[in-house]
């Protein structure tokens, strides 16, 4: 019996995986929990969200909010398929578990050089200078702050009028 395993590629494990590792790396070294991970993969996605950051890689899409926790799950599985690789470490500290680069992260994240990765990788050092990684509660509280007006000015625009269903 064949047996066919598919992961999706957009916002699948593999690219969110992926981005994690960006992330990490520039969080290095510092070691950064889940939700800190889906947080930053947010921002990175979405960097016109902040104010003054740089263009989003991802359209502003209605109701974008969601993705926050739609992408646990997906981001879980993501780094689970990168530490089976050896480009992930757990770290278990007294308050939880976090995740940081290996010894191969940073020689794996070399070999990409498509013009996304290289605009993934400038996005994940800018969120580092951004939201310290040695402080998480900025990210958090930004988070906090903002998250109920993304993808709001969609129905707002609707709401009078300005935009067509």
């Amino acid at each position: 019996m064949i047996y066919e395993t598919r992961l999706a590629l957009l916002d699948g494990p593999v690219e969110l995986g992926v981005r994690s590792l960006h992330l990490l790396l520039a969080a290095y070294p510092h070691p950064l929990s889940l939700q800190s991970l889906v947080n930053c993969d947010y921002v990175l996605t979405h960097s016109d969200d902040v104010e003054g950051g740089p263009p989003g890689l991802h359209p502003k899409t209605p109701l974008r909010n969601g993705e926050i926790l739609a992408k646990r799950t997906v981001l879980q599985q993501g780094l689970d398929l990168m530490m089976s690789r050896g480009l992930a470490e757990k770290v278990y500290r007294n308050d939880g578990v976090y995740f940081a680069v290996s010894e191969e992260t940073a020689s794996f994240i070399d070999a990409l050089v498509s013009p996304y990765h290289k605009e993934v990788e400038a996005r994940s050092v800018w969120i580092m200078t951004e939201f310290p990684p040695e402080n998480p509660g900025i990210m958090d509280q930004f988070i906090r702050a903002n998250i109920d007006t993304w993808g709001a000015e969609f129905n707002l625009a609707l709401w009078h009028g300005e935009v067509s269903p």
